[in-house]
């Protein structure tokens, strides 16, 4: 009745000519890229640009933390014991039992030192034997009572080693090697258990 041929039943007749589809909204990958080419106001331009700046950097942060972990890292090197350490330092000195007693005796002073540091955890490779003496008469107990008096007697005969080492100086540096065999063979820092509650 009046249908043309090609209007069938169930079609949508054409839009009129004047009249076009509205356009699509631009993709989320757009905006993000240009926001300021679609007509946002600047502060929505500048949040859009501070908040990608943000997470590209959170972004190289993940990356950084996942590759440093992935890294295997270098296992610090074992120090030695105590003792084991100042034992393989005097058999190494062993080598220079020719030298004048002063200056094995201030060698010799050093091992001991640093093994009563090491061991007891008191700074004695930085302190005068005078400071040393005042500290064991502060802190009693930082020393077991026998190993500081052989330490005080060591470290009194290495000063009168460096300072009047007397004639008979082959004897002075035995006596001197014996002393600091003793403090570092005999005087083991005593092994403290955990006391159950």
């Amino acid at each position: 009745m009046g249908e043309t041929p090609t209007q069938q039943a169930g079609t949508i007749p054409d839009l009129p000519s004047g009249l076009a589809e509205p356009e699509a909204p631009p993709h989320w990958v757009w905006i993000a890229l240009r926001p300021d080419l679609f007509g946002l106001p600047p502060w929505a331009v500048t949040g859009i640009y501070l908040a990608e700046i943000f997470l590209l950097v959170l972004l190289f942060q993940l990356i950084w933390r996942v590759l440093s972990l992935a890294k295997p890292r270098p296992s610090a090197p074992s120090l030695p014991a105590p003792d084991e350490e100042a034992t393989a330092a005097l058999a190494t000195l062993r080598n220079r039992a020719s030298a004048p007693v002063r200056e094995l005796a201030i060698l010799l002073s050093s091992i001991v030192r640093r093994f009563a540091e090491r061991e007891y955890g008191i700074a004695l490779t930085t302190q005068t034997q005078e400071e040393f003496s005042a500290l064991l008469s502060i802190c009693p107990d930082a020393l077991p009572q026998r190993f500081a008096a052989d330490l005080r007697a060591f470290l009194d005969a290495c000063d009168q080693a460096k300072f009047k080492p007397g004639a008979n100086q082959e004897e002075f540096k035995q006596q001197l090697w014996n002393q600091a065999t003793r403090l570092i063979q005999k005087w083991p820092k005593p092994v403290h258990q955990d006391e159950s509650p």
